[in-house]
């Protein structure tokens, strides 16, 4: 099944990363569909076959869910231009929401660290101040810096418990969320600086990778 899965998950992301390739919007927007719901499918069978939906499990599908539906306004940018900073606004709120469900799933594995917290804030203010000038701070670009900071504290508290206590489950959610961490500075790029088609197909990789990973993690 887990074969499966991978193998249709990546028939799909190639599918998504040549349908922006060719520019067809509305396609690539059925794709993400797609997706999102193999990830919240993933997630709740993978739970199923643990026996149980304990709190971390519960955190992951709603954060997977919350991430596919934030994805699919992301995807609405592109196909309804005259509305894009309506559903580009509402996809940011959604996928905040689904990185601060990721941070309740974290503690699940481990206990909050506050040194992440402070860590996580000069990381923002540096991410802040090299990103600002470069994309001369737009009302826009502003609001997408400070989203990024719940997905920060959740890197960095997973990474600091890896150091303590490298457990398999802990590993793999870890990864997970620093290839979405990655996936969002590239996307930032991408937005509001450099619209290169290369930077969005790795972007659309290191994202729907991160989620998958993220999924699997309710395995180990």
């Amino acid at each position: 099944m887990v074969i499966a899965i991978i193998f249709v998950y990546y028939l799909i992301i190639g599918s998504l990363i040549f349908s922006r390739w060719r520019y067809m919007h509305k396609f690539g927007l059925i794709n993400k569909i797609i997706l999102g719901m193999l990830f919240v499918t993933l997630s709740l069978l993978l739970s199923a076959k643990n026996g149980a939906f304990y709190n971390f499990e519960l955190f992951i599908i709603l954060g997977l869910f919350c991430n596919s539906i934030g994805d699919i306004f992301l995807g609405m940018c592109k196909v309804e231009k005259r509305n894009s900073e309506f559903y580009f606004y509402i996809a940011l709120v959604i996928i905040t929401i689904s990185q601060i469900v990721y941070l309740f799933a974290s503690i699940q594995l481990e206990s909050f660290n506050f040194e992440s917290l402070f860590i996580s804030i000069f990381f923002v203010i540096l991410m802040y101040l090299i990103f600002n000038k470069i994309v001369k701070g737009t009302t826009r670009a502003k609001f997408a810096l400070f989203y990024a900071y719940p997905l920060t504290i959740v890197v960095i508290n997973s990474l600091i418990n890896l150091l303590s206590n490298s457990h398999s489950k802990l590993i793999i959610f870890s990864i997970g969320v620093t290839l979405y961490w990655l996936s969002d500075i590239i996307l930032f790029v991408i937005k509001f600086k450099v619209q290169n088609r290369i930077y969005d197909s790795i972007n659309k990789v290191l994202y729907y990778t991160a989620q998958l990973l993220i999924a699997f993690s309710i395995i180990f």
